[in-house]
């Protein structure tokens, strides 16, 4: 069973009204960012910082399993 636990429409939804500058992706891979990136955003483009984890592995919310 998969329980939803991130739900970036209602983020979106609540930050829409703020009219904050959000990325268009929903979900992205962690830990390939080795330095500040610019990416595509609701206004346009988003500065992203480094992203590493401490224990350089990267995370891929599409192949989970691949973390463990």
């Amino acid at each position: 069973k998969v329980i939803a636990s991130f739900r970036p429409d209602i983020y979106r939804t609540s930050l829409n009204t703020l009219n904050v500058n959000l990325p268009i992706a929903n979900c992205k891979i962690e830990g390939i960012l080795t330095q500040p990136t610019y990416i595509e955003s609701t206004k346009g483009s988003l500065l992203m910082g480094p992203d590493g984890f401490f224990d350089q592995k990267i995370f891929d919310p599409d192949r989970f399993s691949d973390y463990l």
